[in-house]
């Protein structure tokens, strides 16, 4: 939590890229054994401070809950309809949590 992970997805959206999913994806390993993403809900959900640093109009988006300062975001962004290959993993940290070089995953966390 905290690391930017939708604030980033709703970055790369604003600049025209499709979104697979928000915090969450599935991972389907196919016959072949080749991984898979599949898209999942299409919407983000953004902190209040992330709207406002992202300059989108909070007019467009739906409050996530009454008295949370969180905004559900569907609309004027692509997001993936179909299964995508899955070539890469990347982990946000948190600022501040020292962890700056790669890291390797513990074979407890590998999908």
């Amino acid at each position: 939590p905290g690391a930017g992970k939708s604030t980033t997805a709703a970055a790369f959206a604003q600049q025209g890229h499709a979104l697979i999913s928000d915090d969450l994806v599935c991972i389907h390993i196919d016959s072949a054994g080749k991984p898979w993403l599949v898209p999942a809900f299409p919407q983000l959900k953004l902190w209040e401070t992330a709207v406002d640093g992202l300059q989108v109009t909070k007019t467009r988006l739906t409050p996530v809950r009454e008295g949370v300062r969180k905004y559900a975001w569907s609309e004027s962004m692509a997001f993936a309809d179909s299964r995508v290959p899955l070539s890469q993993i990347f982990i946000l940290q948190p600022p501040g949590s020292g962890k700056r070089e790669p890291q390797p995953l513990a074979l407890s966390q590998v999908p």
